[in-house]
């Protein structure tokens, strides 16, 4: 009798042991849900455009607490000019206090208002004759040459074909809008096929500048890396760009990883400093590394709002405060002194100090949850997270390579999917010289119209 009770007893110690492990599992599950329904671009990785029309979340941004341009902005409005291209002079013809006649009075002064307008758009129609004269001696007749380019009876020029690229990959433009576009602004009708054929011409002489553009991101001491899927047919692709504040370089591929990477050729062989957002594939390139504390941000502040750290909090405002310092000793072209990064990096470890010693009480050492992932993240990267502190020409986010994406994204969402290969492909190396030549201050349709017609240049250098 004894043994059966002491067996029935063991059986359920084992039962409620096992119902303790599976309670203990589905509270973390439970728990991991609750952390992705609670995700949104404020505290997570995901676009805005993720967050639908539920309530906006509030901006980790400081208000400066004033609309509108800021202090310090450059007000901009429209100037009169000194060469206006036409003068409608108007007459005073009798006096508004006692009705005289004015007409034979002279001119005494003018006043002067200018008005801007865009004239009425239509072709512009070129004939290109072709002397043809015969030989005196021979008799063989002998026809002038054309222009190189002019090779049919009636054609679009270089003009047409640098709006028809900008609209599309400037401006996100469709061919079948580009067409009905182009319809309503000259009454002529052009095909989709004239458009892909204006890409495919633009492509081909943008390209020998892509190659200046890859030269000189590998001279650049500070690069920003990014990627983000979009559809080419029914496949996912991913559209990597690699950039800074004067260049832009796109290249997608139908993977995210180092395969990619290793096909672009351009970042195996950079030795700068890479600022990515923690891909993985990134890490194990050659270059020196910095991490987008923006995105450090909003992962604390998903710890903040889901799991209550207090280590998330402290270290938001370590980095907030150090960003704030750095940005005004960069305004006097000054550093930190050693003790002050002394100081930063011991505040740093504390901070990852306490937030270990914090799940360590209520975890095993050998749970991994989301909190403590990134806390081992701030661990192992501490040098890399605070680069920006150290190196003047590290910022302090990633924000510029996830803008040069995001242009991009806005494509897929205005005129839909890639239909082919080599269409995505062509549309990168036309958008990597259309950013470009925008950072560079540039107007993008003269500056593509001076391409198409071999006479463009732009400076590489940072």
């Amino acid at each position: 009798m004894a043994n059966s009770t002491e067996k029935q007893l063991e059986r359920a110690l084992e039962i409620i042991a096992m119902q303790s492990a599976v309670i203990e599992q589905l509270n973390a599950r439970i728990a991991e849900l609750e952390r992705q329904l609670g995700q949104n671009s404020n505290n997570s990785s995901k676009p805005p455009s993720s967050d639908g029309f539920k309530k906006k979340p509030k901006s980790l941004r400081k208000t400066g607490g004033k609309t509108g341009g800021q202090p310090g902005h450059k007000g901009h409005k429209l100037k009169m000019t000194d060469t206006p291209d036409e003068i409608v002079v108007h007459e005073v013809c009798q006096c508004k206090n006692c009705h005289a006649s004015l007409k034979d009075e002279p001119v005494l002064d003018y006043e002067s208002r200018q008005v801007f307008d865009l004239p009425p758009s239509r072709l512009w129609a070129t004939e290109h004759q072709a002397q043809i004269k015969a030989c005196p001696n021979c008799l063989k007749r002998s026809r002038a040459s054309f222009p190189e380019g002019v090779t049919v009876q009636a054609q679009y020029g270089l003009g047409v074909k640098a709006l028809l690229a900008y609209w599309n990959v400037g401006q996100f433009i469709s061919f079948e809008r580009c067409a009905e576009m182009f319809y309503d602004l000259t009454g002529h009708t052009i095909s989709e096929g004239t458009v892909a054929h204006a890409l495919a011409l633009t492509a081909h002489s943008v390209a020998p500048y892509e190659q200046q553009i890859r030269e000189g991101l590998l001279d650049s001491p500070v690069n920003h890396a990014d990627e983000s899927g979009l559809r080419v047919g029914k496949k996912l692709w991913w559209l990597h760009v690699v950039s800074n504040g004067k260049l832009t370089y796109y290249h997608p591929h139908p993977n995210r990883g180092r395969k990619a990477i290793d096909a672009a050729g351009l970042l195996p062989r950079y030795k700068g400093v890479l600022v990515t957002d923690f891909w993985k594939s990134y890490l194990n390139l050659d270059s020196e590394h910095a991490f987008c504390c923006a995105h450090l941000l909003r992962e604390c502040q998903g710890i903040i709002d889901n799991h209550g750290g207090a280590w998330a909090a402290a270290m938001q405002t370590l980095l907030r405060e150090t960003w704030h310092l750095t940005k005004q000793r960069r305004e006097k072209d000054q550093g930190f002194s050693p003790e002050e990064l002394s100081d930063i990096n011991q505040r740093y470890k504390t901070i990852v100090t306490a937030g270990f010693e914090q799940l360590n009480a209520v975890l095993k050492p050998s749970v991994k949850t989301v909190s403590k992932n990134l806390l081992l993240r701030f661990d192992k990267y501490h040098n890399e997270i605070l680069r920006f502190a150290c190196d003047p020409l590290v910022p302090f986010d990633n924000n510029l390579a996830e803008r040069d994406i995001r242009m991009v994204k806005t494509k897929a969402k205005v005129s839909g999917a890639f239909r082919t290969d080599e269409g995505v492909k062509q549309f990168a190396t036309i958008r990597g010289f259309i950013s470009t030549v925008r950072k560079q201050g540039c107007r993008i349709l003269d500056a593509i119209s001076q391409v198409l017609a071999g006479e463009f240049q732009f400076a590489c250098a940072e």
